[in-house]
This record gives structure tokens, C-alpha cells and sequence, in this order.
């Protein structure tokens, strides 16, 4: 890669010729790489053959084979400066851009590992979170089946005495368990039914267009259907990761 911070540096000869102490290294001549003036320069040194070419093509009228063949050569000429200007462009830019892209692979070097982390801490916690979630439901059946139980039983010693029956109500489970927060973020999870297809042929024919027709088919999802022929429905969860 071009090191342009040591463009147009004497050589300690070349100090020595001129009087300049070869050990002071403050006396360096650099060029700076991002010098926008100097790279104009390059570029402006064609502006007049451009308007020329501009007003030539402006004036032109072409209605003869001569004069067909005048524009061909014009715009191939034009055509050619596009290329002598990409080359230009070429030249200032290229040692940016791979300078540009040697710190981007070797920042990615440190950022792919932080996404592997990521994605592995997320997987772990999504599913602690579903885990949870199941828990949660299982005991929210159990409470449910134990109020319906003592409701059996209430209104069956009602009746017997003769008296009306009482409603037993009350909250059964807490329904969320929010986000899981710590000093420095929190992390939210979010259940979500999904699907994938097991059989396409035995799909029904209303959950297909082309292939699957999953705009259909997550309508049926939110609808409570749980089973359809050919596919696989299940919940998934996902995590949200919010720093603070």
C-alpha cells in the first residue's frame, strides 16, 4: 500500500545537499493525502478540452454521413476522457480505499467474535425466557384447575344448603414477567408462533400461491390454528437486547 506519509521526504543526502540537519526529523516535506486542492488539479486540466467538446456537439447538426462521422468522433473521444478521468479517480483514491478496507477487516476481525457472542448470549436467554414462559402457563392451568375445583365445591355446598351460589374470582398468574434488566441494559423477549413447511405437497391448496402463501397462512395463526397438513407450527422467541 502507497505510504504517503513519507511522499516527497528528502533523502538524508538530498538534506545534507541543501543544509538541512539530516537528524532533525521536523524538516520532513510530506504530502497530505487528502489534499483536495492538489486533486482537483488533476482533474481541471481537462475542463477546457470539455466545454470545447460541449460547444462543438451544441453547434452540430447531423445530416450527412460526414457529419455522422464527426460525431461518432466526438463522442468517442468524450468517452475516452470519461475513462482518463476514472483513472484519475482511481489513482487519488485507491490507497484510501484500501486503507479504508484494511481497518474495516480488521475491526470486523473484532466485531464478528462480538456477534458470535451476541448470538449465543441471545440464544441462551431466549431459552431461559421460553422456559420461563412454559412454567408460567403450567401454572397458570394448575391455579386455574384449583379455582375451578373449589368453584365445584362451593357451588355444590350452596346448592345443598340451599343458598346462592358465589363466584370465586381473583388474578390466577401474574401475565408477564417484563424484561430482564441489568446495570448496564435489558433484554425483552418476544413469543412468536411461526412455521415451517414439512410437506409442501400436502399443503392445502387456500395456503398456497406458487409455494407457500405465508401472509394466508400467518392469518390462520392469528386466527388459532395451531395444526395444518404439510407444515410445522411452532412458537419461537426472540430477544431484544436495549442498552442503556
Amino acid at each position: 500500500m502507497t505510504d504517503f506519509s513519507k511522499g516527497l521526504e528528502f533523502t538524508k543526502k538530498g538534506r545534507e545537499i541543501f543544509g538541512v540537519d539530516p537528524n532533525e526529523s521536523a524538516n520532513l516535506v510530506k504530502v497530505d493525502p487528502f489534499d483536495l486542492v492538489s486533486a482537483k488539479v488533476q482533474f481541471r486540466k481537462y475542463q477546457r478540452e470539455i466545454d470545447l467538446l460541449a460547444d462543438e456537439v451544441e453547434g452540430m447538426s447531423v445530416g450527412s454521413d460526414s457529419e455522422a462521422q464527426k460525431m461518432t468522433a466526438i463522442l468517442t473521444g468524450a468517452s475516452g476522457l470519461i475513462k482518463d478521468l476514472d483513472r484519475i479517480q482511481k489513482k487519488i483514491t485507491d490507497p484510501h480505499y484500501k486503507f479504508y478496507k484494511s481497518i474495516l477487516n480488521f475491526k470486523n476481525s473484532f466485531t464478528d467474535k462480538i456477534d458470535f457472542i451476541i448470538r449465543s448470549g441471545k440464544k441462551k436467554l431466549s431459552e431461559y425466557s421460553y422456559q420461563k414462559e412454559l412454567e408460567r402457563r403450567e401454572a397458570e392451568k394448575k391455579a386455574r384447575e384449583e379455582l375451578e375445583r373449589k368453584q365445584a365445591e362451593m357451588d355444590k355446598f350452596a346448592d345443598n344448603a340451599g343458598i346462592d351460589r358465589i363466584e370465586l374470582t381473583g388474578v390466577i398468574v401474574e401475565t408477564s414477567s417484563g424484561p430482564i434488566r441489568s446495570e448496564s441494559g435489558s433484554a425483552s423477549t418476544q413469543i412468536k408462533w411461526d412455521f415451517e413447511v414439512v410437506d409442501l405437497e400436502a399443503v392445502p391448496r387456500q395456503y398456497l400461491r406458487y409455494e407457500v402463501n405465508k401472509m394466508a397462512i400467518n392469518e390462520a395463526i392469528r386466527a388459532g390454528i395451531r395444526e395444518i397438513q404439510g407444515l410445522r407450527i411452532f412458537e419461537t422467541s426472540r430477544i431484544s437486547i436495549r442498552s442503556n
